[in-house]
C-alpha cells in the first residue's frame, strides 16, 4: 500500500553513520595492521626501484634514450654504488628482485668512475626533471594498494545489489527499520532499488577507476588523494542526509524515497 510517513533527518543520518563508519573504522585497522606487521621498507631501495624498472623496460631500450640510461646508471652508481655492490649475490630484498639487483649491478659495473659533472647533470634528470620516478613507471606499492582497495569496493558492489535484487534492502536499513518506495508511496520493485544502488555507488567505482588507470599510466598519484575523493563523497553524503533526509541525489535520480516501516 501507500506509504506517506515522513522519513526523520535523525533516521538518516544513523543510516549514513551504520554505513560508513564501519568501513572508515576498517580502513583504519587495515592500515594500522599493515604498519605493524609489514617489514620497513629500505628508503634507498624505494628510490632505485623505479630507475632500475626505467633500465629493464624495453621501451628504453632505443638509441633516442640512450643519454637517459646513462644518466640513470650514473645516478645509481653516483648514490647507491656501494649499497648495490655490497649486496649479496643472487638474494632479493623487500623492495627489489634478484633480477633488479643483477641488472643495478650491470650498470653501476659498466662505469669505471662517475665525475661531479656526471653526476650533477644525472640529478638534473633524475631529480629535477623527473621527480625521482622516470616517466611511465608504475609505483608498485601504490599500484597494488589501488588494486586491492579496488577489489574491495567491488565486492562490496557486488554484495550491495545482490541485497537490493534479492532482499530488497541492506542490513542496516533492515536494522533501522527503513524502506524504500517510489514517488508515488508504493513499495519500488527490485529493478528500481538495482537502479538506485547503483547511483549508490558510483562515485566511489569512479574514484577506485581513476586512481588505477592513472597509476598505471604512470602519473604520479598519491594515496591521499584518493581518500581525499572518498571523503568529499561521504561529506556531500552526509550534507544531502541532513538536508532532506526522504529524498537524498540517489532517491531523486531513480525516482524513490525513504520512510520508516
Amino acid at each position: 500500500g501507500e506509504r506517506t510517513e515522513v522519513m526523520t533527518r535523525r533516521k538518516r543520518i544513523s543510516l549514513w553513520g551504520a554505513i560508513t563508519l564501519p568501513l572508515i573504522l576498517m580502513a583504519g585497522f587495515g592500515y594500522l595492521v599493515t604498519s605493524i606487521a609489514m617489514p620497513k621498507n629500505d628508503k634507498d631501495e624505494l628510490r632505485m626501484e623505479p630507475l632500475i624498472g626505467f633500465l629493464s623496460n624495453k621501451r628504453s631500450q632505443g638509441d633516442t634514450l640512450a643519454p637517459q640510461r646513462q644518466a640513470v646508471a650514473v645516478y645509481l652508481a653516483g648514490h647507491f654504488g656501494d649499497k648495490i655492490r655490497s649486496h649479496p649475490k643472487g638474494t632479493r630484498s623487500p623492495v627489489l628482485t634478484v633480477r633488479e639487483w643483477q641488472r643495478a649491478d650491470s650498470a653501476v659495473a659498466s662505469l669505471a668512475n662517475v665525475s661531479p659533472a656526471q653526476l650533477l647533470d644525472a640529478d638534473r634528470l633524475v631529480d629535477s626533471t623527473w621527480h625521482g620516478r622516470p616517466p611511465g613507471e608504475i609505483d608498485r606499492g601504490v599500484g597494488l594498494s589501488a588494486i586491492t582497495i579496488s577489489m574491495v569496493v567491488l565486492l562490496v558492489a557486488f554484495f550491495s545489489l545482490a541485497a537490493a535484487a534479492f532482499l530488497r534492502r541492506g542490513f542496516s536499513m533492515r536494522v533501522l527499520n527503513l524502506e524504500i518506495v517510489t514517488a508515488d508511496g508504493q513499495r519500488a520493485g527490485r529493478a528500481r532499488l538495482m537502479w538506485r544502488q547503483l547511483l549508490v555507488l558510483v562515485p566511489p567505482l569512479l574514484i577506485c577507476a581513476a586512481g588505477v588507470w592513472a597509476i598505471f599510466r604512470g602519473l604520479s598519484v598519491a594515496p591521499v588523494s584518493l581518500g581525499v575523493g572518498a571523503l568529499s563523497v561521504s561529506v556531500v553524503a552526509l550534507v544531502t542526509a541532513w538536508r532532506n533526509p526522504a529524498r537524498g541525489l540517489t532517491e531523486r535520480f531513480s525516482g524513490t524515497r525513504m520512510v520508516p516501516e
